[in-house]
């Protein structure tokens, strides 16, 4: 805060209801560029009209934003869009349950394949339940916000373009396939009465493409990608994080013996062979049967062990007995040359990050015992100590600009365009910015190279203090902050693209409240002399920030019951 400005701090002489009237505007600096009040813009004159004749009497907002509010359970609080947050437990519990039908489809579709099993029984009822969960979720994802950018995008519009130039094509070609199998399932079983069945018979191809689309459902999974690494950023620490992609990579290996261990099945039921002969026609005993003549369940581990055998130097009695199954034999060995290579080399590599991290925190637990001891720290407090820097320990933080090395090599000016590419998507949330950015973006790039950095919050860090003078504006990208008011200690909570301490933009303000982090959250901070001084230098946005600053300076000293008091959340008839 200004020097020739102190801000205003509440105590107990000054009166309750009325303390912030003497709270002083902040203003553009001496230096700035000034215009002649003559050459005022047309913009300037339509904004400030526009501010003047906004409602007197329209209830806060906490965000000052237009985004869209978000309830507990993910969805928009604007009824007609229904939007569904992609991070909310609502989407997350879905994205589970996908996940559970994904893998589901995944094992059964290579088996229903090469078996040609007819969807009868629970096959049939599975294919039902996947084929339904399946338009559901085509259905929900065009009502899903996505990241764009590092930004959160809920814009109904936006989404469905996204979602139609991505993955909409692959999970519309499976759901049809999967529907179908089914209709082709439905008319089988009704081949005398019904006269459908019998054009079906004579189009062989469908269910020949119908069973080739449906073998690549197995492409579902890329879009599971991005999510499934958010979510482990967002609640897995490093540790767990490495053994869940050790365990994912074990089933990688799994699923890739299983589809090959279905394809061998299948090339073992062809007839068409130069030698009469196939796998399945060799006896695991001497003088004993042969595997076609033995259980189904027994020929398809016969298969998978064989499928495994290709993947890691062990050996088994099945040898390839015509020359396609010996070209699938040669393929499978130089894959299995290259992928249990990798796959050494991976879990070798996680093995050791596993082993290294585990020591990291022996020696910081080893560090900090060594300064309770020589400090004579009473038990309770040693005790809080550690237990906080043992969870601490476990959660992930976000990566901040200081913690990336490679940054600091860049040159000033690509730095500038960092800095400005990093925050223009957060600052376009505010109106007042999305004017700068399309009268002045000169002057938004200013700002955002002079006037923003970012912080990252773990839960209970604190975001600033009660009664302490502030000079900036916090806008949360992710996660949430708690604050709290003393003496009434009723909490109130700030999530994604909402801002606070917005009034210290334009006033010297204190603030009044405390706000910390109630989960793993990242802060965009705005300095506000540096942001005054960016838009001085421009005679159109100076005038107009100026008015701004004149309405809403007006608007927080004329505050008063039963109207909420100012706080670092939201002014009254802002």
């Amino acid at each position: 805060c200004g020097d020739d400005a102190p801000p205003f701090l509440p105590n107990e002489e000054d009166s309750p209801d009325r303390w912030f009237a003497t709270v002083k505007r902040r203003t553009l600096p001496d230096d700035a560029f000034h215009r002649p009040e003559s050459r005022t813009s047309e913009l300037e004159r339509k904004m400030t009209t526009k501010l003047q004749a906004a409602p007197k009497h329209r209830r806060p907002s906490l965000s000052h934003t237009s985004t869209m509010s978000m309830t507990p359970d993910g969805l928009c609080s604007s009824l007609p869009n229904l939007m569904l947050h992609p991070s909310s437990s609502l989407r997350t519990f879905w994205d589970f349950l996908t996940l559970t039908v994904l893998a589901y489809d995944m094992h059964a579709t290579p088996v229903v394949l090469c078996w040609d099993l007819q969807l009868t029984g629970f096959l049939f009822y599975m294919s039902w339940i996947t084929g339904i969960w399946w338009t559901g979720d085509l259905i929900l994802n065009f009502r899903t916000g996505i990241y764009r950018d590092g930004a959160l995008e809920m814009s109904p519009q936006i989404v469905a373009r996204t979602y139609l130039k991505s993955y909409f094509v692959i999970d519309m070609a499976m759901t049809t396939a999967d529907w179908l199998a089914i209709i082709v399932a439905i008319l089988s079983w009704s081949a005398d009465q019904s006269d459908m069945t019998s054009l079906v018979a004579k189009f062989p191809r469908i269910v020949k493409v119908t069973k080739v689309i449906r073998l690549m459902s197995m492409l579902r999974i890329a879009r599971f990608i991005e999510p499934l690494e958010r979510l482990g950023n967002q609640y897995f620490s490093e540790a767990l994080r490495l053994v869940v992609n050790m365990v994912a990579l074990l089933i990688l290996i799994f699923w890739l013996n299983h589809v090959l261990g279905c394809s061998f099945y299948w090339l073992g039921t062809r007839n068409d062979t130069e030698t009469g002969y196939t796998w399945r026609h060799s006896t695991f005993v001497e003088n004993g049967p042969s595997y076609k003549d033995t259980e189904q369940v027994f020929q398809y581990l016969t298969a998978f062990h064989w499928a495994t055998t290709q993947m890691t130097p062990g050996s088994m009695p099945v040898q390839p007995l015509n020359s396609v199954e010996r070209i699938f034999n040669i393929i499978c060995l130089i894959m299995g040359l290259a992928f249990f290579s990798s796959v050494i080399s991976s879990m070798t590599a996680t093995l050791t990050q596993l082993k290294m991290l585990r020591q990291e925190r022996e020696r910081v637990m080893l560090t900090l015992e060594k300064f309770l001891r020589r400090k004579t720290i009473s038990r309770e407090v040693a005790l809080s100590v550690r237990k906080q820097v043992t969870a601490r320990m476990t959660q992930t933080k976000p990566l901040e600009m200081e913690d990336v090395k490679g940054l600091s090599m860049l040159s000033v000016k690509l730095r500038q365009d960092l800095m400005y590419d990093l925050s223009k998507t957060h600052l376009r949330a505010q109106q007042i910015f999305r004017v700068v950015d399309q009268s002045d973006v000169s002057v938004l790039r200013q700002i955002c190279t002079t006037g923003v950095k970012f912080k990252v919050l773990m839960e209970q860090d604190i975001l600033f203090m009660q009664d302490k003078a502030c000079d900036e504006t916090f806008f949360v990208i992710s996660g949430s902050v708690k604050y709290v008011q003393k003496p009434m200690r009723e909490e109130q909570f700030a999530g994604e693209k909402q801002w606070l301490s917005w009034v210290a933009l334009w006033s010297h303000w204190a603030h009044v409240g405390t706000a910390e982090a109630d989960s793993s959250s990242e802060v965009l901070i705005m300095h506000a002399d540096s942001v005054f001084q960016s838009v001085g230098r421009s005679g159109d946005m100076r005038n107009f920030f100026e008015d701004y600053s004149i309405s809403y300076h007006k608007r927080l000293i004329a505050a008063s019951p039963p109207e909420e008091m100012p706080n670092d959340l939201c002014v009254p008839f802002t």
